[in-house]
């Protein structure tokens, strides 16, 4: 089945994003998010962030039962936290509020933070659900109800294991992997498929199939959609989703949800496939960029070091790029793993297990680096607020789609100060380590009475620009001077703004 424009257009509605300031996450900070509301520490280990694209929300999932009031149920939970108001909510509960009788987890979120979606091997967060199997749900924490998107496509129940989801922009579009064959009619190939489920329509289609819709011949996992809904990349071990596939080895492919095609993207620049596994896809906003990991030593020239590379491939211009280099583009001594891509594909997170990609990394752990694609530049982010190494093992990284912010999971307890609970935490940084830049503004200045030559100089100083002037007869004292401006002194509009003057003339 094709998702029509109509899907495709209101998916893009998150696209237009606005990036917040997270609380307590300004240049060069970073602080732990995986805390009660008011800043107790969680007495188990949380995992796995994912961060809304404007940078405000932060889902995880955790064992401890100290984050939110009445948490008994035993099980691991999702839970969000407002950076902005630094309070935490629980999300894998039911419509009516009831908690989750099993563990969830795996979150993904809307660009908004409106809905969260994540897998649950619960069987009270909707009604009738007695499958036995772990299933997708997503909360709209607007309507404070949760759904389950893992279905059958004639209403009934799947009949496998559902996880790995990831959200549209808009939250329309839920991407999954399920060992279900009755998600879609005609799923004939009892491997794990990439599933999109439409929440408008009830409808869902395999995107681990051929362009010309072949299924898979063999497992497909970890499906990531762009923000605008459009593309959905996804590993695959299968071996007949392109012609002449014969690496043995899982590939990255990226499935047109428009145009109904299916293309390979971790390969050589100029569509040379790849000796090794590739997985692990990150997709920007408009799906340009495809960022995932790979042991290939053919993907780029000069691949010698043997280890898990991070890479990035430019669906427009077929040009496939490794990002787990130093500032120097030298090469790491170490594995690198699970990129995250901003929504324009100029940053890209990933931890690494190597101690050269910047110095001063002496702490003989994982840590969680941020490169920029335009500046070549590399930092490290699981790093104290004072730039310390982290004394424990940092990873799966998520970037909001500015690039600005980083959530990540860490062993280490000197990150921020007070972490005394001895579990894996979540934790924000800003890796890029400067605010953005002040929005320069034209405040208009009283040049009433002074000559032309010297009122241009004070609007142009005060970030403004001089527009239209206009002559008009005046007393012989006047001539030449500024008889009236508009706008008015004191007004504050954009740089560049325009004033424009009256001067007196004979």
């Amino acid at each position: 089945m094709r998702l029509g424009k109509g899907a495709i257009g209101l998916a893009c509605v998150g696209a237009a994003l606005l990036v917040l300031p997270a609380a307590g996450a300004g240049p060069g900070s970073t602080t732990r998010l995986s805390t009660a509301t008011g800043g107790g520490q969680g007495n188990g280990r949380s995992f796995v962030p994912a961060i809304s694209a404007d940078g405000r929300y932060v889902a995880f999932y955790s064992d401890a039962s100290n984050l939110v009031s009445g948490d008994t149920n035993g099980a691991r939970d999702v839970f969000l936290r407002d950076l902005q108001t630094a309070e935490t909510t629980r999300v894998s509960i039911s419509s009516s509020g009831v908690e989750a009788n099993g563990d969830s987890f795996a979150p993904a979120l809307s660009s908004d933070g409106r809905y969260v979606a994540f897998a649950s091997a619960a069987t009270n967060l909707v009604d009738g659900d007695t499958n036995e199997a772990n299933d997708i749900f997503v909360r709209d924490r607007q309507t404070n109800t949760t759904t389950r998107v893992s279905v059958g496509y004639d209403g009934s129940q799947a009949n496998g294991g559902s996880d790995q989801p990831s959200l549209s922009g808009d939250g329309r579009l839920v991407a999954f992997t399920s060992a279900a064959t009755n998600i879609v009619s005609g799923d004939v190939n009892t491997n794990r498929d990439a599933f999109v489920y439409d929440r408008q329509t009830g409808t869902a289609v395999n995107v681990s199939v051929k362009t010309d819709g072949t299924q898979a011949d063999l497992d497909s996992f970890t499906p990531e959609l762009s923000a605008d809904g459009r593309f959905v990349a996804y590993s695959s071990f299968a071996d007949d989703l392109i012609a002449d596939d014969e690496n043995e080895s899982s590939d990255i492919f990226v499935r047109d949800l428009q145009a109904n095609t299916t293309e390979r993207i971790s390969e050589y620049t100029g569509h040379y496939e790849a000796e090794g596994d590739s997985v692990r896809p990150s997709i920007s906003g408009g799906g340009r960029y495809v960022a995932f990991d790979s042991d290939a030593w053919d993907l780029v020239w000069g691949d010698t070091n043997d280890v898990h590379d991070v890479f990035v491939n430019d669906r427009a211009t077929s040009v496939t790029t490794r990002v787990s280099v130093d500032d120097s583009g030298t090469q790491s001594n170490g594995e690198s793993f699970r990129p995250s891509i901003s929504g324009d594909g100029r940053h890209v997170a990933f931890y690494s297990e190597a101690s050269d990609l910047v110095s001063g990394d002496t702490n003989g752990a994982t840590d969680v680096f941020v490169y920029d694609r335009r500046s070549g530049a590399l930092k490290r982010a699981s790093v104290a607020a004072g730039g310390d190494d982290g004394n424990g093992d940092s990873l799966r990284p998520a970037l909001d789609a500015s690039g600005r912010l980083a959530v990540f999971e860490s062993d280490a307890s000197n990150l921020v100060p007070g972490d005394s609970n001895r579990f894996t935490d979540i934790f924000v940084r800003d890796p890029l380590g400067t605010s953005p830049a002040p929005r320069v503004k034209c405040v208009v200045p009283r040049v009433i009475g002074m000559r032309l030559a010297v009122a241009r100089k004070k609007i142009g100083r005060a970030n403004c620009l001089v527009g239209g002037v206009r002559r008009v007869r005046s007393a012989k004292t006047r001539v030449g001077k500024v008889l009236s401006q508009s706008p008015k002194p004191g007004a504050v509009r954009t740089r560049g703004a325009k004033v424009n003057l009256v001067v007196g003339r004979r």
